[in-house]
């Protein structure tokens, strides 16, 4: 399976958690020795491939800067261990899922591997079931339009869900930007808030922003970093395709 991903930062150190299969994660910002600037940004794109089985990942070979070129990591450990199920398991979870959204986050939250991340504890119970969904919106291979809404039923019906809003999306298409409001606190990955892109008609998964779930400072307050205020984006990341292909390499 391959991913298309645009990524959106601004001039920063930015730091991403990404999960096993997927750009939905964690994001934080420091300065570094450039400094942080939130009015001008950066943009690249990434390829990334995955076994369907989740037993191996693939990336663009660096040193060659050939695209058709990729470096294969097939040592199963770090991603049969890891907090995300494979695309496989995600596909055949969502054949089974149900349409009510109580039953179906409920099958979810039974299928899904606890988080390993340690301030998976200090979330909301609904933000960890936010999580979840993404992951599956995020991980599958394909998301039939059925379950997509069965999916968007359950994200708009967790407690602190905040209101769908329009954006644009790093490949210019209006999205529906959502996530969920709960813990923050100022420290690294808990300053801010993943929301998940969805196309406003058919609710397929279209990526995920980030937006800041507190006021803050970059590196803190005494350091004079650049102040973020409360629902600023700090940074998109567009999912431009997700193809179904044969081998480490092909994009289509």
């Amino acid at each position: 399976m391959h991913h298309d991903v645009r990524r959106d930062i601004p001039k920063c150190v930015v730091a991403v958690a990404d999960r096993e299969y997927s750009e939905a994660g964690g994001m934080y910002l420091a300065s570094g020795p450039r400094g942080c600037a939130l009015d001008s940004g950066e943009t690249y794109e990434e390829n990334m491939w995955f076994r369907y089985d989740g037993l191996a990942r693939a990336f663009p070979d660096m040193e060659t800067n050939d695209p058709d070129d990729v470096q294969v990591r097939d040592d199963p450990a770090p991603y049969a261990n890891g907090d995300m199920l494979s695309p496989q398991a995600t596909d055949a979870m969502l054949a089974e899922l149900p349409d009510d959204p109580d039953a179906a986050l409920a099958l979810i939250l039974k299928r899904s591997i606890p988080s390993r991340i340690s301030t998976a504890h200090r979330l909301t119970q609904a933000q960890r079931d936010f999580h979840e969904v993404v992951e599956i919106l995020s991980g599958a291979s394909y998301v039939p339009a059925d379950k997509a809404r069965t999916l968007y039923r359950i994200i708009t019906g967790l407690e602190g869900a905040t209101k769908p809003v329009n954006v644009t999306d790093g490949a210019d298409r209006t999205v529906l930007a959502i996530g969920i409001d709960g813990n923050f606190r100022d420290y690294t990955y808990e300053r801010n808030s993943m929301q998940v892109l969805l196309d406003p008609d058919t609710y397929a998964y279209r990526g995920v922003r980030w937006v800041a779930g507190m006021d803050y400072y970059v590196d803190g307050k005494a350091s004079n970093g650049p102040f973020v205020k409360k629902g600023t984006q700090i940074g998109m990341a567009t999912r431009m395709s997700t193809t179904v292909v044969d081998k480490a390499g092909d994009r289509k």
